[in-house]
């Protein structure tokens, strides 16, 4: 995947980039397995990463310009953008498998694109984890800035979601961190809504709408907005997934959603590590019972 900066302000954009994937692949080694007569598989792949690696840059000539543009090259896996999931059409008519019979279960179209957002809801916070633990705050989450590797619902367990564009990024503080818990919950709420409307996405479940439902309308009270939401018809199957294990993706939401920095600055009142493990534990869960 080739990216250009052009101008001076991107420019910026692209060194802040390098800089993070400095931090963010700091220990990517490849991986070398042979015994001591050098014998084995040699060089390893590389660990399957939850951002999409940088494998270079360069400065060049633009486009369509003779002034210089800086470039970045990252690896390229066919992925498409968590934003467009939605859309996205499914093949509803292929057949579905007699056997095994959980399976069969499992691709069911609802239960289905259920799996495949629970997948994605996971893999959107462990690689926002990935890029906290090293140190690295993204700065301008949204559903543009998640790739997935499929579309399909039934093909969900194979669902790899990785993040791109760390032109934003600063180094992690309490403040950058909030900043993208914060964003990482609009990202996330738009994705259960407009997955899972019954009329599919629309402006009421674009990530603006729902933020002045969350915030401005009935100011992050979640009694409130869990009553509103449960009201709204097109909205069941998005309240029947948060309300599932016990209601635990409403609690996920509401502890991203109200992220704030400790008193002194000293910390965030919840983080991407340990959210992540619940909905993973949430959804192999789910998906055992």
């Amino acid at each position: 995947m080739l990216k250009e900066y052009k101008g001076r302000e991107a420019a910026a954009l692209a060194e802040t980039e390098v800089r993070a994937y400095e931090r963010l692949l700091f220990d990517d080694d490849v991986e070398i397995d042979v015994d001591r007569y050098g014998r084995g598989p040699g060089m390893l792949p590389k660990r399957n990463l939850p951002i999409a690696r940088l494998v270079g840059y360069f400065a060049s000539k633009g486009v369509d310009s003779e002034a210089t543009s800086l470039w970045t090259v990252q690896e390229w896996h066919g992925l498409r953008r968590l934003s467009e999931y939605p859309r996205a059409r499914q093949d509803v008519n292929s057949a579905v498998k007699f056997w095994p019979p959980v399976q069969r279960v499992a691709d069911e179209p609802k239960r289905a694109r259920a799996r495949f957002v629970r997948k994605a809801f996971e893999g959107c916070i462990k690689s926002v984890w990935y890029a906290h633990e090293r140190g690295v705050a993204h700065g301008a989450l949204d559903a543009s800035t998640f790739l997935c590797s499929t579309f399909v619902d039934r093909s969900a367990d194979d669902l790899d979601v990785k993040l791109i564009n760390f032109g934003c990024s600063t180094l992690c503080t309490p403040e950058s961190v909030v900043i993208d818990l914060k964003a990482l919950a609009v990202t996330l709420t738009e994705l259960v809504f407009s997955a899972l409307s019954s009329r599919g996405p629309s402006e009421s479940t674009s990530a603006e709408a729902l933020r002045r439902v969350f915030v401005d309308i009935h100011e992050l009270d979640f009694k409130r907005i869990r009553e509103y939401c449960e009201e709204e018809p097109d909205w069941v199957e998005a309240c029947d997934f948060l309300v599932d294990g016990g209601g635990e993706y409403w609690e996920v939401l509401r502890e991203l959603w109200q992220a704030k920095e400790l008193e002194d600055s000293i910390g965030v009142t919840t983080n991407a590590g340990d959210l992540a493990l619940r909905a993973e534990y949430l959804r192999e869960f789910l998906e055992r019972y």
